[in-house]
């Protein structure tokens, strides 16, 4: 049973520590929100997978700095984009995703 234990605070450490998550924010995080019409486009975040726009109602809080973001979609063209968080900082991108050609 303790094993168990030890081994569930170890997966929530570390999912903790990916720096993405829909929780609200603690002062130490910023909070980025993302208006794009394509709510089934995912988001990227520094090449690691955080989940669909539409999952994120509310913004997704990061850890202050440098963040490499990247919007995706099958029928779309891939945005990306360079953001810099400030601790505490609310920071709203919109996107407007182009259409791939058929």
């Amino acid at each position: 049973m303790r094993a168990l234990s030890s081994a569930a605070a170890a997966l929530l450490a570390m999912c903790l520590a990916c720096g993405g998550t829909s929780a609200p924010p603690s002062p130490s995080r910023a909070v980025l929100e993302i208006d794009c019409p394509v709510a089934d486009a995912v988001l990227w975040v520094d090449g690691r997978y955080l989940a669909q726009l539409r999952d994120l109602r509310g913004g997704v809080a990061l850890h202050p700095g440098h963040h490499q973001i990247e919007l995706r979609h099958d029928r779309y063209h891939a945005h990306y984009e360079e953001i810099d968080l400030a601790t505490g900082q609310r920071l709203r991108l919109e996107v407007r995703l182009a259409e791939a050609l058929p």
